[in-house]
């Protein structure tokens, strides 16, 4: 009998141990490589649609109060907090660097409504990101000069949704790991939204399932081919695919330009459901990350575009010749 019972003690422990080593291969992140900041960071509250809702706002010594503000949006299961540390304080090295704010919101229990889907359980996220972007003017005492948004995953998403309902307040959007299939597009005067300029960062091997709204569009190429032929208002004979030879550790690098707007497309082939960053490794669970192209640099080098096209530069978070120049083969760190 106790030798029965000492067997199944040893079994369950083996079972403890197996899910202790599962749960730090699988589900946790790399160590970051940390920067010196010299901002501060806070969290606020507000209430918005009768809910208590809450956001991260990191703010550099000495930003102007009309600096710009870059809205960072987590993914799934994610909040603002995690978000900030997945991408290595990067981002916040960018606001010092630059002079511009980073606020990274918490989504609700459920998550991002990026669907819009109506009804007293799902959050009116649209709305409480406007009304985060004015509780940053009243503490501030001046609008951002400009809005950037950049979404991992679902926030990618939620990103999309507030730039398609909410036009004109965007001057970059950027994303990461995103399923587009989540473009409903509300139908203006001229029966087109437009769109900011968009950057997407994709992993060809991305297997994770999203939440689809509208239309299908898969990860990888097929995401980038349903923007691209959106952006073109549905004519996709243009569009020439990427190429499926490329070998694992590539970075391929499309462009396209429609009447509703510009996508700018690094697809890493083999890559997982990841921003792809020399910085940090997300959990293993999503795949791969790529260390060898530094997607938080091709971030910021984009956002330097369009905050300021005249005064343009060089990332300057470490950027590999990948993320400045495009293309390239370098080592996957899995």
């Amino acid at each position: 009998m106790r030798s029965g019972r000492c067997a199944v003690a040893a079994a369950l422990a083996v079972l403890v141990l197996a899910a202790s080593f599962a749960h730090l291969y699988l589900l946790q992140p790399g160590r970051p490589q940390v920067p010196a900041l010299q901002g501060q960071l806070q969290r606020h509250v507000i209430d918005h649609d009768g809910r208590r809702r809450s956001y991260w706002l990191y703010q550099p010594a000495g930003s102007a109060a009309d600096a710009a503000l870059l809205l960072a949006l987590h993914g799934p299961l994610g909040n603002g907090h995690g978000m900030r540390e997945l991408t290595a304080r990067r981002l916040d090295l960018l606001a010092d660097r630059h002079g511009l704010r980073v606020a990274y919101p918490d989504a609700g229990a459920g998550g991002w409504n990026g669907c819009g889907v109506a009804g007293p359980q799902r959050a009116d996220d649209v709305g409480f990101l406007l009304a985060m972007v004015a509780d940053v003017s009243a503490r501030s005492g001046a609008a951002p000069a400009r809005i950037h948004a950049f979404g991992f995953s679902d926030g990618g998403a939620m990103a999309l949704r507030l730039a398609l309902h909410a036009p004109g307040r965007l001057a970059s959007l950027s994303m990461a790991a995103v399923r587009l299939s989540h473009i409903s597009v509300p139908v203006g005067a001229s029966g087109a939204a437009m769109l900011p300029p968009m950057l997407l960062i994709n992993g060809s091997a991305d297997r994770f399932e999203h939440a689809e709204c509208a239309v299908g569009g898969g990860t990888g190429v097929a995401a980038a081919h349903a923007m691209a032929a959106w952006l073109s208002g549905g004519d996709a004979g243009a569009l020439s695919p990427a190429p499926h030879e490329s070998p694992p550790g590539a970075v391929i690098n499309r462009q396209w330009r429609g009447r509703r707007g510009s996508l700018r497309l690094y697809l890493v082939t083999g890559g997982g459901h990841t921003l792809p960053q020399p910085y940090v490794r997300y959990p293993r669970v999503f795949g791969p990350t790529y260390a060898g192209f530094d997607g938080l640099a091709a971030i910021a080098g984009f956002i330097a575009e369009t905050n300021a096209p005249s005064q343009a530069t060089a990332p300057s978070l470490g950027a590999s010749a990948a993320a400045q120049h495009g293309a390239g083969d370098y080592p996957m760190d899995d």
